[in-house]
């Protein structure tokens, strides 16, 4: 199945570049990364992306509506959220926070690609369904 592609937005340089790294060999289409919401809010539009995957520790610092703003401006994307703690301690945020997914870093690294993958596509058959609809 077709995906859409992957913008990786994490504050930790190496492990974004491991992100990147590992996520490119296991299939999934890497359109950009980030280190910075700043940078984010500067490419999003351009780097057109499906999912993006966001260290959550960047909010932080960010009003409560960031995420719902990215949303209303990419409504078609998917954002996962990433961070240390386990997913349990995220979960009943998600919603609050706007996003649809929370991976945790100490999760299975496959389990994250299997995820990833599955948002990816779900992303691709939104943007088909916006597509035909207006036709």
């Amino acid at each position: 199945m077709e995906q859409a592609g992957i913008v990786v937005v994490h504050k930790n340089k190496t492990l974004r570049s491991h992100l990147v790294n590992f996520l490119a060999q296991e299939g999934l289409k890497i359109l950009a990364d980030f280190d910075s919401l700043a940078e984010l809010r500067a490419n999003a539009r351009a780097s057109n992306p499906g999912v993006i995957l966001l260290d959550a520790e960047l909010l932080r610092d960010e009003s409560e509506g960031y995420l719902e703003d990215l949303k209303r401006a990419l409504p078609e994307v998917k954002l996962v959220l990433t961070g240390p703690d386990p997913q349990a301690h995220y979960s009943r945020h998600i919603g609050t926070l706007g996003a649809d997914l929370y991976l945790s870093e100490g999760l299975d690294p496959r389990a994250w690609t299997k995820k990833l993958k599955a948002a990816a596509a779900a992303a691709f058959v939104s943007a088909l369904r916006r597509v035909g609809d207006q036709d």
